[in-house]
């Protein structure tokens, strides 16, 4: 576990970080979500202590990273490379080596970096941030951009087995729907502050002050439903040929309106709620 108090962090008079307080525990994938030039890699810099605090306190410091996929010695060959970081982790190169082969890359290895593609980079920079144990977290940065569709797949998996044997893990990503398929806590940064934190449905629905609903209904009864709604008051937000979209204050119970509707003889054929995404509260 690792956890953040206070920390602030200003490059010469300017302040980037801003009281910033996290904790990435063990069992979960925590992750920062934000703008680029929101504070995310600074934080993840004092974590490594790449950079020096301004002020505040960061318990717990013994890290595996994984680096940006262009810092990498591209002169080494993978093999090379893997062999060198698992001889200072204290890690098995036999499972560097399996890795390897389930990120598709285990042909490649005997190649110098330079030739490697972006992707086959970053593959390469999360198989050495994977191996080793006795850390106090895992910080992946960005791990699936640019990588195929099938191997981003896999590195969630292997992702959630390190949550799994209780790893602590931290994860940053510009892909909102995987995030929200993985993470377990969320922080949202905005210049340098945590603006939102928390459950993915407690950080979806903060500040929300109405629910939207979506009702499916067949075109010869979508006049009769629109009436329906407006004479009860009901915020018809969108529609289309066979949907309308409607809003509700928080503290409404939705049964209030549907027992009524089912019983004006409407017949409907879908009904669910419009849950607010990531995207919408991070950007």
């Amino acid at each position: 576990m690792i956890e953040l108090e206070n920390v602030s962090k200003n490059f010469k008079d300017k302040q980037v970080i801003k009281q910033v307080s996290l904790e990435i525990q063990n069992g979960k994938i925590t992750t920062i979500v934000g703008e680029n030039g929101a504070g995310k890699s600074t934080i993840i810099g004092l974590i490594c202590g790449y950079y020096f605090l301004t002020s505040g306190k960061i318990t717990g410091k013994q890290v595996s990273v994984m680096p940006d996929a262009d810092n990498m010695p591209i002169n080494m060959t993978g093999h090379n490379f893997l062999s060198f970081m698992c001889d200072l982790k204290g890690a098995s190169m036999q499972q560097a080596l399996e890795l390897s082969a389930e990120l598709g890359i285990e042909q490649a290895l005997n190649k110098k970096i330079k030739t490697y593609s972006f992707g086959m980079k970053k593959k390469l920079s999360f198989i050495q941030a994977y191996v080793g144990e006795s850390y106090d977290a895992y910080i992946f940065d960005e791990p699936t951009s640019g990588v195929d569709v099938p191997s981003a797949y896999t590195m969630m998996a292997l992702i959630r087995k390190l949550k799994s044997s209780n790893q602590a893990v931290l994860l940053t990503s510009h892909n909102m729907d995987e995030l929200e398929r993985v993470g377990d806590y969320f922080y949202i940064l905005k210049a340098g502050s945590i603006a939102r934190q928390g459950t993915l449905k407690e950080v979806t629905e903060l500040g929300l002050a109405n629910r939207r609903y979506m009702i499916d209904v067949s075109v010869d009864m979508k006049e009769q439903l629109k009436h329906f709604m407006e004479s009860a008051g009901i915020k018809i937000v969108s529609e289309n040929e066979s949907y309308i979209e409607i809003e509700i204050m928080n503290h409404m119970d939705i049964s209030e309106i549907m027992k009524p509707l089912l019983n004006a003889d409407i017949t409907i054929n879908g009904f669910w709620e419009e849950r607010s995404h990531l995207a919408n509260v991070a950007f």
